[in-house]
């Protein structure tokens, strides 16, 4: 269930087949760096600049002497910084100090790379979840459900219900493939990912039942979803709305037989209809203690000794744009240069977050 009180922002309660309120505001910030940003860590492009002259602002006193006579500056590869056109040099790096960023830079790209299944987790979750809240916040000016808007609740939370399940298989699948072609089948990092998971589907209703629940939308279709649409008055004499997303117990014994025991009794001992919001939150929280495992397997440790090398290139940056690595050189007056690496700025604020999260984590513990 989901609901708005029209004094407060918005929160999230939940309980065994209970109800999603709208209270106080916690926004779940989990991950949620600059996904919708665009990722500049094109390892593989080499965006090739055109000449430009008259464009370079070094800040290097002994770079700017030997701009006197470009003819005799041959600059092979360097840190700069790009913006409106425009390339900054920074500093002149020798082939020791390339090799080395490039070394921490694949590192880095690398954890983007694995990053992008639990973004992908978290993007579909919260489309979801901020679907029903618009809802919720739209019907205090109408107080009427009707058809049109039945017809738009139901189209779309069905799409998105079932994006979820659909990502969330997507996942865990990948997720296991990754460690078995980096550790192999019998490896502790492996065996681990596989044992929390298999944990919760030997011992959970909620993660059995919608592991099941996804087989059923694939083979059966989108089950039948009520809606129902509670108005209640606080103490302070505003209003709550709740919305609550409710599946047949019934209709799906009847139409799917592919439940197993365990479900199945769990089923027969529901009511009629059941909030499927707290399963689906459930399993989004499982997701993300998966995602742990996962990150910590491939050394996260590595990863933090990469961003801080990268850091503490970035101190050398002293002009806005976005930082990279370029290679070129200065003959007859003129620049010829390109960029071979974007610096992964926004991998390194992901990094960052997911290193909160762990300490975190411990401190919890």
């Amino acid at each position: 269930m989901y609901s708005l009180s029209d004094s407060t922002a918005i929160s999230s309660t939940i309980s065994s087949f209970g109800s999603f309120k709208k209270g106080r505001h916690r926004k779940n910030t989990f991950l949620r760096s600059a996904i919708l940003e665009e990722e500049l860590d094109h390892q593989c492009d080499r965006v090739k600049l055109c000449t430009i002259q008259h464009k370079i602002y070094p800040y290097d006193n002994n770079l700017e002497e030997k701009m006197v006579n470009p003819n005799s500056l041959n600059i092979e590869k360097s840190f700069a910084s790009f913006k409106d056109g425009k390339l900054v040099i920074q500093e002149a790096i020798s082939d020791t100090e390339y090799k080395t960023y490039k070394l921490h830079q694949g590192i880095i790209a690398s954890f983007g790379r694995r990053h992008q299944l639990i973004e992908c987790v978290d993007l579909n979750y919260h489309e979801y979840e901020n679907y029903l809240y618009s809802v919720i916040e739209q019907y205090p000016t109408s107080h009427v459900l009707e058809p049109n808007i039945l017809e738009d609740i139901s189209l779309n939370s069905n799409r998105l219900i079932l994006n979820f399940l659909s990502i969330y298989k997507t996942f865990i699948d990948h997720a296991a493939a990754m460690l078995v072609r980096e550790f192999g089948n019998d490896s502790n990092e492996f065996k681990q990912f596989k044992s929390f998971l298999s944990q919760k589907y030997e011992n959970e209703f909620f993660y059995r039942f919608l592991y099941k629940f996804r087989n059923y939308c694939q083979h059966c279709g989108m089950p039948n979803l009520s809606y129902k649409v509670s108005i209640e008055r606080q103490p302070d004499n505003s209003y709550e709305y709740s919305l609550t997303l409710s599946l047949s117990s019934k209709e799906l014994l009847n139409k799917y037989n592919g439940w197993g025991t365990f479900v199945r009794e769990v089923l027969l001992s529901q009511p009629e209809a059941f909030d499927i919001h707290p399963l689906l939150f459930e399993l989004y929280r499982v997701l993300r203690s998966a995602y742990i495992i996962f990150v910590r397997a491939f050394k996260f440790d590595l990863v933090l000794e990469s961003k801080l090398y990268i850091n503490s290139c970035l101190q050398k940056f002293n002009a806005e744009g976005h930082p990279c690595v370029t290679i070129g050189s200065i003959s007859n007056e003129e620049l010829n240069m390109e960029i071979t690496d974007w610096v992964p700025v926004n991998i390194l604020k992901k990094v960052e977050m997911v290193e909160t999260l762990l300490n975190q984590q411990k401190d919890s513990i």
